[in-house]
């Protein structure tokens, strides 16, 4: 049978031997522990060339893992981003306000969103309250070479004009995740919007998450986490309980501000 090394792309096609070797060492290393957890004994229930599929196996996922891995899951980097996070909001005048929910997946919503400077300070108050954020931003962003910039960050694109597929692979993928923290912008757009986009309500109540109200208050200089409202199916109800939170928060362009839904 074919050995793991005929499947697996060497790490020494982009990085020299020694990284190739460090990663296949770490890939054994997340096999055997995973091994270990499932009380498997390698040698007695599997077989040498079973073995070699389950190593197949184990180092996909942890090549997947670090492809796919964002700077919230680097200690190090996550450390000196909320420092560099608090350090901005100190200079700039800003402070935050509220708790992080203690609770592991819920849709929070940043709003209201009028100008691109939204989402750095967005972006530090994930690291100032220490959340791992899923963020939702149109797809024309993505080009290079801001696609992968964003990715890292934590980042994904979506299409608006297939909004429904949005909602039904948001919902997927909370019910395939044990953590999830979903921020999106309600207005969808940082120009003069009429009415909110309802996306989120329909993620949350299809996923059977509550929604966290974030904010940016330009008027105060005070960003931060509002309270948490538990969709009960009523949307025009619970619309006019989230909207009333935010009518006395100003965006940074007050003008573009509107908080009616569709």
């Amino acid at each position: 049978m074919p050995r793991i090394d005929d499947h697996i792309p060497s790490a020494g096609s982009w990085r020299d031997a020694n990284v190739d070797r460090i990663i296949k060492s770490a890939c054994k290393l997340f096999l055997n522990l995973s091994i270990m957890n499932n009380h498997i004994i390698v040698g007695h229930i599997i077989d040498r060339d079973q073995m070699c599929c389950v190593q197949s196996l184990g180092y996909a996922i942890l090549l997947k893992r670090i492809i796919t891995m964002t700077i919230h899951d680097t200690m190090i980097a996550r450390t000196v981003m909320r420092r560099i996070a608090l350090l901005f909001f100190k200079l700039a005048g800003w402070k935050s306000q509220g708790r992080k929910p203690d609770i592991s997946r819920y849709v929070i919503i940043a709003a209201p969103h009028t100008s691109n400077w939204d989402f750095i300070y967005t972006l530090c108050l994930t690291f100032i309250y220490r959340i791992k954020p899923v963020i939702m931003m149109k797809d024309a962003w993505f080009r290079w070479p801001l696609g992968p910039l964003f990715r890292w960050l934590g980042v994904i694109p979506i299409d608006q004009s297939k909004s429904n597929n949005v909602v039904a692979q948001s919902i997927a993928h909370f019910n395939q995740s044990k953590n999830m923290i979903l921020v999106l912008a309600p207005a969808g757009t940082r120009k003069r919007a009429r009415q909110w986009r309802t996306g989120f309500y329909y993620i949350a109540t299809g996923a059977g998450v509550p929604i966290v109200l974030g904010f940016l208050d330009y008027r105060r200089k005070i960003g931060g986490i509002g309270p948490t409202i538990h969709p009960t199916g009523d949307l025009e109800a619970d619309m006019t309980v989230i909207q009333s939170f935010y009518k006395d928060i100003a965006g940074k362009h007050p003008e573009n501000s509107r908080h009616e839904s569709t």
